[in-house]
C-alpha cells in the first residue's frame, strides 16, 4: 500500500538529518545581488568619469600625436560620448547616436562605432588607428631608380611605337596593367582615344581628359598687323616633357613678337655698324614739330646708341 500523502523527494543535497547543507536556492551569498550590482555601476561610472577626463587631456594639448586627421575626429566623437554620458546622464546609446551624428556620422551605423571606439578607450586608453596602406607589401622592379630611370629614357625614344603596340597588338589586360600600372609610375600615357567620331557639322569631337598627351601653342595676333607667324611657339607640357607655360616663357616670346626692322633699343650696339638690324626711322617732337630721326647711315650701316645719344 502507498501512503495517501506522499512526502516529495527530498534534493540531492539535501538530508533528512538537521544541520546538512541548504540548497543552492537557499544559499546566502558573500555579497548580495544587489550590492553586486550597485558596485559595478559605481566602478563603470568612475572608468567613464576617468576616461572622459583621459581624453579631454589628450585633445586640449597643443600639438596632440595622432595618426591623421580621421584619428582626431574620432578622438572628438570618444569625447563627446563621454560627456554626455557622464556629465548630462544620457544612455550610451542615446549618447553614441547624438555624438556619432553631431559629428557627420549616420545615427545607427556612427552610434554603433562610437560606442566601439568609447568602450576601447575606456579599457585601453587606445584611439581607433586607421588600417590605410598596411597591406601586404610587395616589391617591384619599378622602385629602382636605376631601371626606372632606364625605362623612362626608352619609352620616351620608342614612344611612337610603343602606342601603336598597346592600341592594335597587346591584349586588353597586358594593356590595362601598363597604362594603370606601369605608364603611371614612369610619367607616361597612351594615347587610346578614338581615332575618328561622327559629330555635327561645324563641330569638334570632346576628348576625354587624361588619355594622350597635351601640346600647347602659343600665338601673337597683332591689332595692326594681324597674325604673326613666326612667332608662336608649341610645347609638350607636362613634368617629365618640356615643363609647362609660364609667365617668364610668355614675356620671352613677347621680345620676340616684333618685326626684325621695329625699332627696338634692345637689339642696337653701342657703335654703329656691325651685327644689328637695319631699324626703321624714328621721330621725335622739338616746339611743337615733328623731326624725323633716320636710324640707318648714307652708306645703309645701321646706327649705333652713341650716334643717336
Amino acid at each position: 500500500m502507498t501512503p495517501a500523502n506522499p512526502s516529495p523527494p527530498l534534493h540531492p543535497l539535501m538530508s533528512a538529518t538537521p544541520g546538512t547543507t541548504s540548497p543552492p536556492s537557499q544559499r546566502k551569498l558573500d555579497v548580495p545581488v544587489r550590492e553586486q550590482v550597485r558596485l559595478k555601476k559605481e566602478k563603470r561610472a568612475k572608468d567613464q568619469h576617468d576616461a572622459l577626463t583621459a581624453i579631454e587631456k589628450v585633445i586640449s594639448l597643443k600639438c596632440p600625436e595622432y595618426q591623421g586627421p580621421l584619428q582626431a575626429k574620432h578622438a572628438q566623437v570618444i569625447q563627446s560620448t563621454l560627456h554626455l554620458v557622464v556629465r548630462n546622464s544620457r544612455s550610451l546609446i542615446e549618447a553614441s547616436a547624438m555624438a556619432a551624428e553631431t559629428h557627420g556620422f549616420a545615427a545607427i551605423w556612427g552610434s554603433r562605432l562610437a560606442r566601439k571606439w568609447t568602450a576601447e578607450w575606456v579599457k585601453h586608453r587606445k584611439l581607433p588607428e586607421s588600417e590605410h596602406g598596411r597591406h601586404a607589401k610587395t616589391w617591384s622592379l619599378l622602385q629602382d631608380p636605376e631601371i626606372k630611370e632606364e625605362l623612362v629614357v626608352y619609352l620616351r625614344k620608342m614612344r611612337k611605337y610603343v602606342q601603336t603596340a598597346v592600341n592594335k597588338e597587346m591584349s586588353c589586360g597586358l594593356k590595362k596593367y601598363l597604362e594603370v600600372e606601369l605608364f603611371s609610375c614612369i610619367g607616361c600615357k597612351a594615347n587610346n582615344a578614338d581615332k575618328s567620331k561622327w559629330v555635327l557639322k561645324g563641330e569638334m569631337p570632346i576628348r576625354k581628359k587624361g588619355v594622350g598627351h597635351g601640346i600647347h601653342r602659343s600665338d601673337i595676333i597683332c591689332s595692326t598687323v594681324g597674325h604673326i607667324n613666326d612667332t608662336g611657339e608649341s610645347m609638350e607640357y607636362g613634368k617629365h616633357y618640356e615643363g609647362y607655360w609660364d609667365g617668364a616663357q610668355f614675356i620671352k616670346q613677347g621680345h620676340c613678337a616684333y618685326l626684325e626692322d621695329v625699332l627696338v633699343v634692345n637689339r642696337m650696339n653701342w657703335r654703329s655698324g656691325g651685327k644689328q638690324a637695319l631699324m626703321q626711322d624714328g621721330w621725335f617732337m622739338r616746339a611743337g614739330q615733328r623731326i624725323l630721326q633716320k636710324m640707318v647711315l648714307p652708306d645703309r650701316q645701321p646706327k649705333g646708341m652713341k650716334i643717336v645719344l
